[in-house]
């Protein structure tokens, strides 16, 4: 298996997806008599655990671009080519 298979098989935001969507359909599926209070507070719960895997995945995306961007060159337009540099 090549690296970039490996690094896409090991991203853990799709369990925060999981995570939420069973925290926002159990409630309803199990507990039918579950107050209206609770219902809210699972909602939010799950929403937060959402926005926490939105937050995970872009952290991943930006990490694997990253690592895949290719390096600049050495001794072209970076500061330490300058004349000023070596002040």
């Amino acid at each position: 298996m090549s690296e970039t298979n490996e690094r896409d098989q090991t991203s853990s935001a799709v369990w925060y997806f999981v995570g939420a969507t069973f925290i926002l359909t159990v409630p309803n599926l199990m507990f039918h008599d579950l107050a209206w209070w609770a219902r809210i507070g699972f909602m939010l719960l799950g929403f937060g655990v959402m926005i926490a895997g939105f937050a995970q995945w872009r952290r991943e995306l930006t990490q694997n671009r990253r690592s895949t961007d290719p390096q600049e060159p050495d001794g072209g337009d970076g500061p330490e080519s300058s004349p000023r540099a070596s002040e």
